[in-house]
């Protein structure tokens, strides 16, 4: 059976004592027990660390005792310049000694959380992003026992370890720990599974699919990245309050009676109304991101790659393409595995909240539009261009297809061997400006202003890019999002 032992443990064995129980954190050493043992063990200590270079600091030392044995303990410690007190001293972050001092700690600690969510409800004010991104703000009230019960459970093994006084540790420790672990995160996860449940049941009908949409896979990564403005992940406090709204089907404020259009303003007008072709542009920018990132990792990418004229095929599905000069968003040379094969990719995006929609669950819109694009071109492109074909599906909350999504982790894995990062921090990245793509999107169809990310309608010059749609260049995926 495999041991780990303590890296200091010729001293701390030399330390040993049954009338003494010691504790170690890296260089801080902390014991209990009577006060001659504790005397005895103070002593060796000065004498012994030198050996291992370990000098322990009088000034700094401090002995924690009951009040009826203080004048004991003055007595049997005079001299060593040990500090000595009944109330309590902070170790660690937390406090050891009598139930007031503990009280008063905890207060102090408790006054200064307070201070600090002052301060940033103040902050929230003018720059409600920075401030409330993420919206995980626990009650500490409600969630403190079992938090308090997690940190039992984790730490239990290590806890035996230390009343026993054992020097080494197993991988059954270690294994008992992670267990732990795995079954803290298990139990959470399912608690909070089943509040959203009630929670999702109390709902109008209405409301509890818009919270369905939120909450797929990507739709939320707007939430959880770092508001950084230079990666363009920052929205100031007028849109992070319309993408409030819109994530959880509220009215924002201030908004038309009347689009220009003629027709009555609603949001889900907003998000299909081609006035000012802001659908558009919603399509273009997930266009040239998807054939920026692609040119990184593929070969001869095109934007809007002209398909040959058919001259005597027959295609199959009546819906499908057959016009001279017909076009697909996205073509690149050797994504999924044939360096020379030609891959070709067509973007839509949908409202699923808008009346048409509305009755049909998501999963099936997403494979109607899937197989919509796919009678449309795919047979055209499969045996015409011999080359494969993937539609690419976007719902206006931010959540994607199947299909999507094996493009994407396939796009993210190319990316983490070319850039030499890990796979998740590339697909974090990429689920990330998704969202911020659709998000930014879907305000500027609301607001009736052109978005600040402005995208070019060719690949061009890729430092262009970047600086305008927010993309980080391949040296910045380092940074964790």
């Amino acid at each position: 059976m495999a041991m780990y032992s303590i890296s200091v443990t010729p001293l701390i064995a030399s330390l040993q004592d049954p009338h003494v129980a010691q504790v170690w954190f890296a260089d801080d050493a902390t014991a209990g027990g009577t006060l001659w043992g504790l005397h005895d063990w103070w002593c060796k200590l000065k004498d012994l660390g030198f050996m291992y270079g370990y000098f322990p600091n009088a000034a700094k030392t401090s002995l924690i005792v009951k009040p009826e044995r203080l004048d004991e303990a003055k007595q049997q410690f005079a001299g060593t310049g040990v500090s000595i007190t009944v109330e309590g001293k902070r170790h660690l972050g937390a406090a050891l000694g009598s139930r007031a001092f503990t009280e008063a700690y905890i207060t102090e600690k408790v006054e200064s959380w307070s201070r600090c969510v002052r301060r940033l409800v103040n902050i929230a004010k003018t720059h409600p992003h920075a401030a409330l991104g993420g919206l995980g703000i626990c009650d500490p009230k409600s969630h403190s026992d079992a938090e308090f019960d997690s940190s039992v459970k984790i730490t239990s093994a290590l806890v035996a370890l230390i009343v026993q006084q054992e020097l080494t540790f197993s991988i059954d420790t270690l294994e008992a720990q992670r267990s732990a672990k795995c079954e803290v995160v298990r139990m959470k996860h399912r608690a909070h599974d089943e509040v959203a449940a009630t929670l999702c049941q109390s709902l109008p009908v209405g409301l509890q699919r818009i919270v369905a949409l939120s909450s797929e896979k990507g739709a939320s990564s707007w939430l959880s990245a770092l508001p950084v403005e230079e990666h363009g992940f920052a929205l100031h406090k007028g849109a992070f309050r319309d993408a409030l709204c819109l994530r959880y089907g509220w009215l924002p404020s201030g908004l038309p009676t009347q689009c220009v259009c003629g027709q009555g303003f609603s949001v889900d007008h907003s998000m299909n109304c081609p006035t000012g072709g802001y659908p558009t542009l919603r399509h273009n920018e997930l266009r040239d991101f998807t054939a920026a990132i692609l040119s990184e990792v593929c070969t001869d990418v095109c934007v809007e790659p002209p398909l040959q004229s058919l001259s005597g095929e027959t295609l199959t599905y009546a819906t499908a393409n057959r016009e001279d000069g017909a076009r697909l968003d996205v073509s690149a040379v050797g994504f999924w595995g044939g360096h020379h094969q030609r891959a070709f990719f067509d973007v839509k995006v949908f409202n699923p909240t808008a009346s048409s929609y509305r009755a049909t669950p998501v999963a099936s819109l997403y494979r109607r539009f899937e197989k919509e694009k796919r009678r449309k071109y795919e047979q055209r492109i499969r045996e015409v261009e011999m080359g494969s074909f993937t539609p690419l599906v976007f719902s206006t909350f931010g959540g994607i297809s199947g299909c999507t999504s094996i493009f994407y982790k396939r796009l993210a894995y190319l990316l983490s061997l070319k850039r030499e990062v890990p796979y998740s921090s590339a697909m974090s990245w990429l689920r990330c400006r998704i969202s911020f793509s659709l998000l930014r999107s879907a305000i500027a169809c609301l607001r009736g202003r052109v978005p600040t990310v402005v995208v070019p309608s060719a690949i061009g010059h890729l430092t262009l890019y970047y600086q305008r749609v927010g993309c980080l260049p391949p040296n910045y995926l380092n940074c964790s999002l």
